[in-house]
Parts: structure tokens; C-alpha cells; sequence
């Protein structure tokens, strides 16, 4: 049965020297960006959604759009954003005088639908690549996972935590995010407590696969039951192999993978990989690809000392079966060898990583975690509006980047740098958002600068996800 979310939707080496990019046929993407950026602040759009939610039912100096404006560029401030700098910033910016005690009021139920309706306006909105070339054989290459953090015990009543420790509180919130590579297009964005987990997202959210979609996920969400669903609806999956599952030679379904002996065999003869045709599960068993990967010492002992610190905590010991396991990495996939072959598993799978960057700029630079205790509601919507800024320069970020594609042989841009830039340019793109002109000279502007100031630089040789993209070209 699905349940109701709280929100939701479906090799140059440059120097330093400036290089500007031929935008070229990209023209038309870069209009219909500039007109979908000015159409995300449209002031009569934002105040018909006011008025269907109910948050504005008579006139006032207030308006929706200067609400939602305020929120969105002054949290910069992070939890020490206050009421009294949400007032002086109404006052210098629109010269409106409201008093503490009025705004606080002005957050209640209505403001968080409206902020909702918002974000779902967004969502729905999204920036396509005009007359983008297919980079992929999928149709869609979606990564997906979750962030928690613990908000004020005063929240527990509708965000549920575990209890213990900061982490598995008395409060906790989750947030669902899910977007295709390929377009760059958030698919799923759902804010639910923190007791909700990621096994009970997966089986509850099926209804929108999609014949040849290429599923990436954390092991939280790849259940035999979602993995079925998956084979059922003509889509694929690529994933680590859960510990917990059982598996099995597909020649011999009663005879299971002798992880011991295999690696041996990878060992004994060098091998990169080691693939099998295998069936997972004891019941209904899953037919794919099992593709094992050696680790290095490091990484093994690593391992050990993380699990051995978990079991440590729950009163039990790791078992052998285990510590053989933990010597190899092992990915599952109902994709053919054509589609992936086994030595660009790892590769293909490292895409999933960019959604953990993802979180990483939204805690590090949009600090969605830092929370102090305050009306719930203004809290979701400080929260809501944090997510809608991001969004948007998702979309400019996700331009900016094609037209580095399209320039540069296996260059691309990197979003921590961006994100960096955007927030050092917030004032201005403030004073700009309602001037088309001027919105796009910034945009043409930024595109010169993508490609020196935003380049991504691989670290240690390591295979940047544009790279990886091609693998599945």
C-alpha cells in the first residue's frame, strides 16, 4: 500500500586562464533557462498559490512573494536565523514593518502547505536539456537514498527517532531524495521521522518503475521484494550484495556460493573480478549476475573494525562466513553483459556516490541539519525553502555542466565548487531574480566561468561520474 508522504513529487589542464565555452546550438537551452528561472519567482504565480492554500485571504503588505523570498535568502544565517532578522530583512527589502509576535503567527499549517505547493511547483518545473543526445542504452539512471538528522525532542511528536544517542534520538527526521542522472531531474523529494526506514520506502514505492530504468541503491532499499519488482516491470538493478541474502550457483539451485573458494580463485589467479550467474533469495530466487571484486588489506581490516565495533555494541561476535565476505565487494545485476559488462560494475555503481556529494553540500553548505527549536511549522518551512533554493540551482548547476560536456572532452563541473559560488553570489541573484535582462547576462557570465572556476578535478586518479556515464553509452 502506498503512503502519503509529507511532500512528494514524482584533458587539457586549466591554469587559472579563464576559458570562455561557444554556447553555440546551446542558445536555445540558455533561454528557456533564463525564462524558467524568472518563471520559478513569477510574483503572480507564487500569490495564486498563496490564495489556494488559504495562506493569504485578504490583502496585506505581506505578500506571499516577499515571504517566500525573505525565507529563501536569508537563511544563510543557519539556526541562528531569528524572527527579528526575518523582520529587518522584510523592512530593508521591501519596507514593510512587522513585529515578531505578527510573523510568528503568519507560521502555521497554511504557510507550510503553501511552501509545499511551492516545492512541488519546482519539482514539476524542472530544467530540460533541449534536444539532449541519449548518453545512455537505460531510459533512466536513478540513485536514491536517504539523510537523517535529529531535530529538538519537541518535534517527536510527529518526527519519531529510537531514543539513545543524538543520532537515534528522541526526534529524528529522514529525507527521501531520489533524481535521474541522466537529466539531472529530482524524482522523489519526501521529508518522514526518522523511524521510517529505507526497506519500508522501497516495498511502499513501486508504483512509479519504469521499463528500462536502471535502478542504483544503498542496501537499505534492495529487498527481494523491490529487486522482484523491479525484474517484473522490464526495469534493471544494480546493487551491493546484501549480507543477509542467500545465494546461490544458478546451475545448482540448491548448492550455495562458496565465497571461500572464490576467493581463493581470485587470488590464486590474479583476477580483477569473478562473475556468476546466480539466484538470490531461499523462496522466490532472483536470477542475476553476481560480480565479486577483491579488496585490498586496508579496506579489509577497515571493514572488520567497523563490524566488530557494531557487534560489540549488540552482544554478539562476527561469524566466519562474514569475514570471508568481507574481503570482496559484491555487486548484484539483472542487467545483461552487453548493457554492463562485469568490469565496468564498479565503475557504473560509483555513480551512486553522487547523491551522497549531494547530501554532503546540503548539510556542509545549506545546513539543513542545524536545527534549534522553534514553531514546527516555521521550522518546515525554513526547511522547505532550504530544499527549494537547492532545486533551483540544481537546474542552473545541471546547465552549466552540459555545456562543460559539450566543450570539454571528459571534463565536468563539480557541485561543491558551485554551491561554494552560489552562496557567495546570493545577494546579488536576489536582486536579479525579477529582471530578465539581467538574469540572463549572469547566466551567460556563469557559463564563462564554469569551465575554470567550477572545473572538477579528479582526485588520485579517481573516475569522475561523467566518465562512468560513458561506460553506459
Amino acid at each position: 500500500m502506498f503512503c502519503p508522504p509529507f511532500f512528494y513529487i514524482k584533458d587539457s589542464v586549466f591554469r587559472g586562464k579563464k576559458q570562455t565555452i561557444n554556447l553555440g546550438n546551446s542558445n536555445e537551452n540558455a533561454n528557456f533557462l533564463t525564462s524558467r528561472l524568472a518563471n520559478y519567482f513569477d510574483k503572480q504565480a507564487i500569490e495564486k498559490l498563496a490564495k489556494a492554500t488559504n495562506f493569504i485571504q485578504r490583502k496585506s503588505k505581506l505578500t506571499a512573494f516577499k515571504f517566500l523570498n525573505t525565507l529563501m535568502f536569508v537563511y544563510q544565517q543557519g539556526k541562528e536565523l531569528s524572527l527579528l532578522d526575518m523582520c529587518s530583512d522584510l523592512y530593508i527589502q521591501y519596507g514593510i514593518k512587522i513585529k515578531k509576535q505578527s510573523l510568528h503567527e503568519r507560521f502555521n499549517k497554511k504557510a507550510v502547505a503553501f511552501m509545499k505547493d511551492v516545492l512541488h511547483r519546482v519539482l514539476e518545473s524542472q530544467f530540460e536539456i533541449a534536444n539532449k543526445e541519449a548518453l545512455s542504452v537505460f531510459n533512466r539512471i536513478r540513485i536514491k537514498d536517504s539523510t537523517r538528522f535529529a531535530l529538538p525532542a519537541a518535534y517527536a511528536q510527529k518526527y519519531q527517532g529510537h531514543g539513545g544517542a543524538i543520532h537515534n534520538g528522541e526526534s529524528l527526521i529522514s529525507i527521501q531524495y531520489e533524481y535521474d542522472l541522466l537529466s539531472g531531474n529530482a524524482m522523489d523529494l519526501r521529508l518522514t521521522n526518522g523511524r521510517r526506514n529505507d526497506q519500508l520506502d522501497a516495498k511502499e514505492n513501486t508504483h512509479d518503475i519504469v521499463k528500462n530504468d536502471l535502478f542504483l541503491r544503498d542496501l537499505g532499499y534492495a529487498t527481494l521484494v523491490f529487486l522482484s519488482q523491479i525484474i517484473e516491470k522490464g526495469a534493471y538493478f544494480l546493487n551491493r550484495l546484501n549480507s543477509q541474502f542467500t545465494v546461490y550457483y544458478d546451475e545448482n539451485p540448491k548448492e550455495k556460493i562458496d565465497f571461500k573458494k572464490c576467493t581463493k580463485q581470485i587470488k590464486k589467479q590474479n583476477l580483477h573480478y569473478l562473475e556468476y550467474n546466480v539466484l538470490v533469495g531461499k523462496k522466490e530466487q532472483i536470477p542475476c549476475r553476481l560480480i565479486m571484486t577483491p579488496v585490498d588489506e586496508a579496506t579489509y581490516e577497515r571493514r572488520i573494525r567497523k563490524a566488530q565495533k557494531s557487534a560489540k555494541s549488540k552482544g554478539y561476535q562476527l561469524s566466519e562466513e562474514f569475514k570471508i565476505k568481507a574481503r570482496l565487494t559484491c555487486y548484484i545485476t539483472n542487467t545483461e553483459k552487453d548493457k554492463i559488462p562485469a568490469c565496468e560494475v564498479k565503475k557504473v555503481y560509483s555513480l551512486r556516490w553522487q547523491i551522497e556529494l549531494t547530501f554532503k553540500v546540503w548539510k556542509s553548505q545549506a545546513k539543513v541539519d542545524k536545527i534549534k527549536e522553534m514553531n514546527i511549522y516555521r521550522f518546515e518551512c525554513q526547511l522547505m525553502a532550504k530544499l527549494i533554493w537547492l532545486l533551483i540551482h540544481k537546474n542552473i548547476f545541471k546547465y552549466l555542466t552540459h555545456c562543460v560536456n559539450d566543450n570539454y572532452q571528459n571534463k565536468s563541473c563539480s557541485i561543491w565548487k558551485y554551491y561554494k559560488h552560489a552562496y557567495q553570489i546570493n545577494d546579488m541573484v536576489r536582486k536579479i531574480i525579477n529582471k530578465p535582462n539581467k538574469l540572463k547576462q549572469w547566466l551567460e557570465s556563469l557559463t564563462d566561468a564554469a569551465s575554470w572556476l567550477f572545473l572538477l578535478e579528479p582526485k588520485n586518479g579517481k573516475t569522475t561520474h561523467y566518465q562512468a556515464l560513458k561506460a553506459l553509452a
